[in-house]
């Protein structure tokens, strides 16, 4: 188990020029971490975020948790329903790659994970007791 620090309010400027805050919650020694990045629109303060965030840290992770834009600490405008992958809309669209209003159809995004002795894959699975 590690002893955790917690730095409150990392900004991270968008492309848009709107700032999100996060806290970030990791162990209090130097190294490399496994990162947890979590995204809420129900305050990144509230109790249940230190909590984990603090439980992770403890347990070699780096954990992450921002406000999403509009919300608590984040600056800029909250739309519900509103996807990261819609704004702005001069981005190409990550399920086809093509133009958001030229494509007449959308394409399921698929992930392919090869795992053998040449090409091992890591999975990280934070498994929390109560």
């Amino acid at each position: 188990m590690y002893t955790t620090t917690l730095e409150a309010d990392v900004e991270a400027t968008m492309r848009d020029g709107v700032v999100l805050r996060a806290d970030v919650y990791r162990p209090d020694v130097d190294g490399k971490f496994p990162v947890i990045l979590e995204r809420t629109p129900y305050n990144k303060g509230a109790d249940r975020f230190h909590e984990k965030g603090a439980k992770l840290a403890e347990r070699g992770f780096l954990y992450v948790i921002q406000d999403v834009r509009g919300r608590y600490g984040s600056d800029g405008e909250f739309m519900p329903g509103f996807f990261s992958s819609d704004f702005p809309n001069f981005d190409r669209n990550h399920n086809t790659g093509g133009n958001d209003y030229a494509d007449a159809t959308l394409a399921a995004a698929r992930q392919t994970v090869f795992h053998d002795a040449e090409r091992p894959s890591r999975v990280i699975l934070p498994i929390i007791p109560r």
